[in-house]
């Protein structure tokens, strides 16, 4: 009963233990497959950068590609300078400056029908003074200029460098570029291009708190839709980001981010405007990656589950053949001590039985008969059959052991020659 309390108590004691230890192991390889994830969250989320980037790169191609025939119009460009020239030297409206005013609407006029099929929404032109002359694919009236133009254009006449930018206009989110035209080395006007920036069904448009409050046009917009949240407010997106925006699913803190929609998986992932005024956000199908993922994640935790169990009946078993092993050897023991202890209480009984007939005599010999007569203690000690207390000396010779039977008979015949009293 001692044996199998101790046999329970070690073994929970061990499986405990290995428990313990498997727990760790499986923690240490689930997070390793999480970690594992989440680099590749980390070079999908990469990805959809790279995806904008490469947006951002074909719209550049081809703004500066639609913008190219209007710079190598020399006329278009010696007009320019002249107005610029002019507005710069008397900004007051003259009959001169409006001459060179048609002129130039009326060059730059002729370049608009064939920009607009090349996906420009508007076509600028910038002067010093602050003129401008304008073509808009879809014109706003109410609309009030916005997005960090100013600035752009002010670097631009400043720096006479030309300039990309992802920014806002009245016709929305565009991409553009701005040129500037100069005479001798002086900056008198600026082209600018405007690229609408189409929304994908895999994108968003977001403008910042700061940005929309001087948008004339975001008023009505923000009674129509409830689209702020935080200092973002949603410009333009479709399904299901829109959705997911109003619910306030999409975290501002812009790490990419895991969102569901039916048994579907999104990753979304934040891109920053430079300004901190505008943003992206892109969202794709990861159903399958994620699905692999939690493949295998299950299957590393059954791995281990099933190791566990495996090792827990390995040490279940191998206790019970050591409860048996120490059972029987602890058995085997018992009985040889019992048969030393029977040996022991016989040998305890013969010496006793030895002591006690010391006093009667062992046995004595009549020479004259030639017979032995032993003492009843005697005759039981040496085993010998019930009967008569005499027999004669063959027959006592025959009892003793074939071993010491010779060496007994020349103790005999010293003991008559030399009639010794005892032999």
């Amino acid at each position: 009963m001692l044996i199998h309390k101790n046999f329970l108590i070690t073994f929970a004691m061990l499986a405990a233990l290995l428990t313990l230890m498997i727990g760790c192991l499986c923690y240490i390889d689930l997070a390793r497959v999480e970690s594992a994830w989440k680099r590749d969250i980390d070079v999908l989320s990469f990805k959809q950068s790279n995806q904008w980037q490469l947006k951002q790169n074909q719209l550049a191609q081809e703004l500066s590609t639609a913008v190219q025939p209007l710079l190598m119009d020399a006329a278009l460009l010696q007009s320019i300078k002249t107005l610029g020239h002019s507005l710069r030297e008397n900004p007051s409206v003259t009959i001169q400056n409006q001459l060179e005013y048609s002129k130039v609407y009326s060059v730059l006029g002729g370049y608009w029908s064939p920009l607009q099929t090349k996906n420009v929404s508007e076509l600028t032109l910038h002067f010093a003074s602050g003129s401008s002359i304008s073509f808009l694919k879809n014109r706003v009236p109410s609309a009030d200029r916005a997005g960090g133009t100013g600035d752009e254009l002010t670097e631009v006449l400043n720096t006479g460098t030309t300039r990309l930018s992802f920014s806002l206009s009245r016709q929305g989110a565009v991409y553009k570029i701005l040129v500037p035209i100069e005479q001798d080395q002086t900056p008198l006007a600026v082209l600018e291009l405007n690229s609408l920036l189409d929304v994908e069904s895999s994108a968003a448009v977001l403008l910042h708190k700061h940005l929309v409050e001087v948008l004339v046009w975001d008023q009505v917009r923000k009674q129509m839709h409830p689209s702020i949240i935080g200092d973002w407010r949603l410009n333009s997106a479709s399904e299901p980001i829109a959705s997911w925006w109003q619910q306030g699913l999409i975290a501002t803190e812009k790490p990419p981010q895991i969102l569901q929609m039916s048994d579907a998986k999104f990753l979304v992932t934040w891109i920053d405007h430079s300004r901190r005024q505008m943003a992206l956000l892109i969202w794709s199908d990861i159903t399958a990656e994620y699905k692999s993922y939690q493949k295998d994640r299950y299957t590393h935790l059954i791995q281990w589950l099933f190791i566990w169990i495996i090792l827990l009946l390995v040490l279940y078993f191998t206790f019970r053949w050591l409860q048996k092993k120490q059972t029987g050897l602890i058995d085997h023991y018992q009985a040889l001590m019992a048969v030393e202890h029977q040996d022991l209480d016989q040998t305890h009984a013969r010496l006793s039985l030895a002591l006690r007939s010391s006093n009667s005599g062992f046995w004595e010999w009549n020479i004259v008969t030639n017979r032995i007569r032993f003492s009843p203690e005697w005759r039981e000690l040496l085993c010998l059959p019930s009967g008569e207390n005499e027999m004669d000396v063959v027959d006592w010779l025959a009892v003793l052991d074939p071993n010491h039977r010779q060496s007994h008979h020349q103790d005999m015949m010293n003991h008559i020659k030399r009639a010794d009293a005892h032999v």
